[in-house]
């Protein structure tokens, strides 16, 4: 998991799938999250992401 916040996983998808699980948890326990820094915008507007696999939300 450390590997993986500090964007080292060698998987681009990884962080965003962390991030649209804290995003999602986030919003439905009304908490405010700090902004991200590094991971900005719409993966799927990234041509190099896979967006059915960051969709799938899985981390193997």
């Amino acid at each position: 998991m450390e590997q993986i916040i500090t964007l080292k996983s060698g998987v681009l998808e990884y962080p965003w799938i962390i991030r649209a699980y804290l995003l999602s948890r986030s919003e439905t326990q009304g908490v405010e999250l700090t902004p991200f820094m590094a991971l900005r915008g719409n993966p799927h507007d990234y041509w190099f992401l896979d967006g059915d696999f960051i969709d799938r939300g899985e981390i193997d």
